[in-house]
């Protein structure tokens, strides 16, 4: 069926999700195997598997580099930056409550374009400030994340800043790409920014109380509201607002 080993292209599609399905873990085998990676990246055969890759403490990383992993996911304490810095070509990265990941490593992986690293105190705004291509940011719980980086990535589409008290209306307002915004329990995230933020279709504002009718009422695009716990968001103004745009959906 295949022309050589580790040759998978001539298998169909429906064959080949038959096959990985019986693997126990085929995202390691995909770390030594190339070709197997490209298939689960494949427009064709990705559809078949779930297509990043996640790193977990018991396995141990077999080559030197892996340039051709793009999609890296990784929650535990073992990975370190010199670690990380083998999987230089990454365009996203999820490395939730990583204590051992540093600006070290995250400064070079300059392709990234979504980056999840909640929790992780340990990333500052000094590699933060140099992912230009980033478009999707979550950062939750970051507090050495702040108005100094986020300013800098003008091509944000999505960013998720719960309780990071030092992202506030200085940085949001420039973020002209901005379209989703969750900025749960921001108390420095008022209506001074979100009034500009003409282009936003999400916004989780839940538990903020410097958010108000008075800039809601602008956001003409916005398709999902959540403010939870917002007490100048009121109850009156969210009726009116639904007579306006009908097709908005609140959670209170």
């Amino acid at each position: 069926m295949c022309n050589k080993i580790g040759d998978f292209t001539s298998i169909p599609p429906e064959v080949y999700n038959i096959i990985i399905n019986y693997m126990q873990d085929p995202l390691i085998l995909s770390l030594v195997n190339k070709e197997l990676y490209y298939l689960m990246n494949n427009s064709v055969y990705g559809r078949c598997y779930y297509k990043q890759f996640k790193y977990n403490r018991k396995y141990k990383l077999v080559d030197k580099k892996y340039a051709y992993v793009t999609v890296l996911n990784i929650g535990c304490s073992e990975i370190t930056d010199d670690l990380l810095l083998r999987f230089i070509n990454l365009l996203k990265f999820k490395c939730w409550k990583c204590k051992t990941i540093t600006d070290k490593s995250i400064i070079e992986l300059k392709q990234l374009q979504k980056l999840d690293c909640s929790f992780c105190l340990n990333i500052t705004d000094k590699s933060i400030i140099e992912l230009k291509q980033l478009q999707k940011l979550n950062c939750k719980w970051c507090e050495n994340i702040t108005d100094k980086s986020i300013i800098e990535l003008k091509q944000l589409q999505k960013l998720v800043c719960w309780n990071c008290p030092n992202i506030t209306d200085k940085s949001i307002i420039e973020l002209k790409q901005l379209q989703i915004l969750n900025c749960w329990y921001c108390p420095n995230i008022t209506d001074k920014s979100i009034i500009e933020m003409k282009q936003l279709q999400k916004l989780n504002c839940n538990d903020c109380q410097n958010i108000t009718d008075k800039s809601i009422i602008e956001l003409k695009q916005l398709q999902k509201l959540d403010c939870y716990d917002c007490r100048n968001i009121t109850d009156k103004f969210i009726i009116e607002l639904k007579k306006i745009n009908p097709k908005l959906d609140v959670c209170l």
